[in-house]
């Protein structure tokens, strides 16, 4: 692996521009993982780096199935979010893509330690062209990125997308996610009768924003009440979820998002399943504990 990133290295050093010392963060992924991207080049920035943002613009989709990606749909523009936070955005270069290629067949291979590097760990000094160079990852937890940068960004999503909270008192609205994702992360038979349960003892509707309306006809054919199946795209979904005040979040970076963004407009109640991912920033109840 060092000889690798060594050999690596030295072809950055003969084909980068000199003037370029920028900390180059990738774009990846959907919406709610670029959020994260953006708020790990906000944050770098906020510690006085250099940063900047690539996007890879055309060639995505190859460089998606040669790494094994989902090709997501954009909903947003995540450049507009970016750019009201001070951190300039390019199209990757050549040389950039290449050098993003090789660290994700390491990280493949079980090789790579330049995929999720620490916040306090790229701060320090380091020698390597490579870690100085290029940063790569999802940087979900706050080893990665500090809460003040997450709220940064999520300000700057509810200022573009107008978002303003609706007190539904007697509403709870979840996120649910079809065929979409892995079995773990889709909602389970429990979640859902713990949630009609909620639903019938505190006599409040139920509401939901999913990509597969059919999945939820099937979790949640035992409700005695009307499913109110809210939003007719990701976006009119996102906005939907972040301007809830009761909501059950799916284990998504989508569901992530709008909750922080909710978080921000007013006091919401979140309910979310066991592998809840995001504890660091937003943590979420047992519903079927939960009494109003």
């Amino acid at each position: 692996m060092d000889l690798i990133f060594k050999e690596l290295s030295k072809f950055v050093m003969r084909n980068r521009k000199t003037e370029d010392t920028a900390i180059k963060v990738f774009l990846m992924g959907g919406a709610g993982n670029e959020f994260f991207q953006i708020a790990r080049a906000n944050n770098l920035s906020l510690r006085g780096k250099n940063v900047e943002l690539l996007r890879l613009g055309g060639i995505k989709q190859i460089i998606y199935k040669l790494i094994g990606f989902t090709n997501h749909g954009q909903w947003i523009d995540v450049s507009q979010i970016a750019e009201a936070l001070g951190i300039g955005i390019k199209k990757a270069s050549p040389l950039d893509v290449f050098v993003l290629f090789v660290i994700f067949v390491c990280k493949k291979t079980g090789l790579s330690t330049f995929f999720d590097t620490l916040l306090e760990k790229k701060i320090d000094h380091c020698n390597s062209v490579i870690f100085k160079t290029y940063d790569v990852g999802y940087f979900q937890t706050a080893r990665h990125i500090e809460r003040k940068s997450i709220d940064q960004v999520a300000e700057q999503i509810i200022g573009h997308l107008d978002l303003s909270p609706r007190y539904a008192l007697d509403e709870i609205v979840a996120h649910v996610r079809g065929g979409d994702v892995l079995y773990d992360n889709q909602i389970s038979d429990n979640e859902a009768k713990s949630i009609i349960q909620f639903c019938e003892e505190n006599s409040i509707k139920f509401s939901c924003v999913t990509n597969d309306i059919d999945f939820v006809k099937s979790k949640f054919r035992d409700i005695k009440s009307k499913i109110h199946c809210k939003g007719s795209s990701p976006l009119e979904d996102f906005k939907y979820l972040s301007t809830s005040k009761t909501s059950y979040l799916s284990n998504s970076t989508f569901a992530f998002w709008a909750a922080v963004c909710a978080s921000r407009l007013t006091d919401p109640i979140f309910f979310g399943p066991n592998n809840w991912s995001f504890n660091d920033f937003i943590q979420v109840k047992n519903i079927s504990n939960y009494k109003f």
